[in-house]
């Protein structure tokens, strides 16, 4: 006989009783069943994740996942095998001819002129752990006063194809691989890092 459950939820759509196939296993409630049906469930979360707190919750857990070492090794295969599909696009020789005016961080420049700025600035660049990245992005900028690495202005986006801003080290910052960069947006350039940590 198929053992059957009634999802206590009030508004179910479902037809109840229902097999016990349509609950989600949880050891802390009697039976090791969820009170709710799957669907039940479901819908719940969807309408949660939409409400302020719903979102941050979510936002917390994605982050905590980001910064497990699981996360993290993810996120390093995730870059690696991109850069390694993309590689002869990114490395490819680009017109030197601009795609177009890339407006300048007035905004963000300003700040860094205030005292608060400054000091932002200085605790930054003091700060040991940031050692690397700083070298890498000196040596990355000294490569294209060099002409041994195209102008970000020439640059397409390697995620959204758009105008490229920024060169992201998807290497990391390691010595072997302060040259090996990816041209991405600010936006996408930020949502890499806020995946990273």
């Amino acid at each position: 006989m198929m053992k059957t459950k009634t999802c206590t939820h009030p508004d179910c759509q479902q037809n109840n009783p229902q097999p016990i196939e349509n609950f989600s296993k949880n050891k802390t409630k009697k039976g090791g069943l969820q009170s709710w049906c799957k669907s039940c469930f479901s819908r719940y979360i969807k309408n949660y994740v939409k409400t302020d707190k719903g979102h941050r919750v979510r936002k917390q857990a994605k982050q905590r996942y980001m910064q497990s070492s699981h996360g993290k090794a993810k996120t390093k295969q995730y870059n690696a095998e991109y850069y390694q599909r993309h590689k002869e696009d990114l490395l490819r020789p680009q017109n030197t001819k601009p795609l177009s005016n890339v407006p300048k961080n007035k905004r963000l420049r300003k700040y860094f002129q205030t005292t608060k700025g400054k000091a932002a600035r200085k605790r930054y660049k003091d700060n040991p752990a940031n050692s690397n990245q700083i070298k890498a992005a000196q040596a990355l900028n000294n490569a294209v006063r060099d002409k041994a690495i195209p102008h970000i202005s020439t640059q397409r986006c390697s995620l959204c194809n758009g105008q490229a801003d920024q060169y992201h080290h998807h290497e990391g910052y390691e010595k072997e691989h302060w040259l090996d960069a990816i041209p991405v947006c600010r936006q996408c350039h930020a949502e890499l890092h806020a995946a990273q940590h």
